[in-house]
């Protein structure tokens, strides 16, 4: 009877995480869309916030079992990068309070909800979210095409800053009519960036599955599809890096077999949307700089900085958002802004903040080698997918990309769950009592 309603006490624990991340997954998802469709601007707020106010609630409500040792150090050591923060937050929330504030919350505040999420993870949450994850691609994709056929003035077109009162010259692929989509996201890098995420998630959780799932390879193929119609190149890197290391690290044939078929699908998409592979090809082609040096970044340039700034200017003053907001202010005319992540922490944040940032990168070569040591094929495949693109995102500083900040960390969150095998101590925990963890 114990064992009884302890089981049926698990149940209810998934099916409201799995409400419970399902919500921040759409807060995410369709934020852009409530702020350059549905709302007016002064409760573009509102929509900005709520996912993160849910992720406040989320670290107070679930609360890491005192049996998860590994999740608790974790916790600790972003406690420690929020003391080294403190320094460079006190400066920016004198200058822009708001600015400092989306920074300080980036930094510290989502790899913290990805810690305790990983607490309360288990396959049956995982399952729903893929589900969620594959039926968003493929509803993306499809407007992600009409954002691509469209005229760059059109209402689908539109993007938040414009709707926020500034003006913007809107992204296209030179040469061509065609529009860089955005989907539901507010700018062209929401939507790269949750293609990016969203293959590997799908690639990851189709190597796990123990049967077919039709669904979640179509999404991965309608997740590229985002990332073509975005004209991002880098996303493309991170989807195609994970694939291959799916293949490469899994012994299971089927897998291999599914991986096959997903690249043959790409090849139809691509063959049937011409005009979408030439306009992609011709972006690569007219970019105009060279990808190595954008993934590897400025190099030592962010020492430069600290010489005249130890110990920051404060953070949020090299974001665009802080950008646009002294253009809309009529305090400068145009936003620039510096794309070097490690640049900006240098400038931000002085010595203090790069300590921060050498430790969050420290910390996921941590979450990293704990997966691999585990010679579980689904903690190794999860490693190999994502670890391409962590690796580099985090090297180059996540701070700074509110969207990329959220859907990278949920992804850490949903590995690092089946990695420490958090929920199965949970799981002991509710049935058999505490004693039994």
């Amino acid at each position: 009877m114990t064992e009884a309603r302890g089981g049926m006490t698990v149940q209810r624990e998934s099916r409201r995480v799995s409400r419970w991340l399902l919500a921040i997954l759409f807060a995410t998802v369709f934020e852009g869309a409530f702020r350059k469709w549905i709302l007016p601007d002064y409760l573009h707020p509102l929509a900005y916030a709520t996912k993160d106010v849910l992720v406040i609630l989320f670290v107070l409500h679930f609360a890491i079992p005192r049996q998860q040792r590994a999740l608790l150090q974790y916790r600790r050591t972003v406690g420690a990068i929020a003391v080294l923060l403190l320094p460079g937050l006190a400066i920016g929330i004198i200058k822009s309070p708001i600015s400092a504030i989306l920074v300080f919350k980036n930094a510290v505040l989502w790899p913290l909800f990805a810690i305790s999420m990983a607490a309360w993870v288990d396959c049956v949450v995982l399952n729903k979210m893929t589900r969620a994850v594959a039926i968003i691609c493929i509803m993306m994709a499809v407007l992600a095409a009409v954002q691509f056929a469209s005229p760059s003035n059109s209402l689908i077109n539109r993007y938040a800053w414009d709707e926020a009162g500034l003006k913007t010259i809107h992204s296209g692929f030179i040469g061509l009519p065609n529009v860089r989509a955005t989907g539901t996201f507010s700018y062209i890098s929401g939507l790269a960036t949750f293609g990016a995420m969203a293959f590997c998630w799908l690639v990851w959780q189709i190597s796990l599955a123990r049967r077919r799932r039709p669904l979640w390879t179509v999404g991965s193929v309608a997740a590229l599809l985002c990332i073509l119609t975005s004209g991002s190149r880098g996303p493309l890197i991170i989807a195609v890096l994970g694939l291959l290391a799916a293949i490469l690290v899994t012994a299971r044939r089927r897998v291999r077999i599914t991986a096959l078929v997903i690249m043959f699908l790409i090849g139809v998409v691509a063959t049937f949307s011409a005009a979408i592979t030439q306009a992609y090809l011709s972006r690569i082609e007219s970019a105009g700089d060279n990808p190595l040096e954008r993934i590897l970044g400025s190099g030592v340039a962010f020492l430069a900085p600290l010489a005249e700034h130890p110990i920051g200017v404060g953070l949020g003053q090299e974001t665009p958002a802080e950008a646009f907001r002294r253009v809309k202010a009529g305090e400068i005319t145009s936003a620039s802004f510096i794309e070097d992540g490690r640049t900006r922490v240098a400038i931000e944040g002085g010595v203090p903040a790069l300590a921060a940032h050498a430790l969050t990168v420290v910390l996921l070569f941590h979450m990293i080698a704990r997966a691999w040591r585990t010679k579980e094929p689904g903690n190794r495949i999860g490693t190999a997918v994502f670890a391409p693109a962590l690796i580099y995102l985090l090297s180059n500083s996540l701070w700074f990309d509110h969207n990329g900040s959220a859907m990278w960390w949920i992804a850490i969150g949903s590995w690092l769950g089946l990695t420490v095998g958090a929920r199965y101590i949970l799981v002991r925990t509710l049935v058999r009592g505490p004693q039994a963890a």
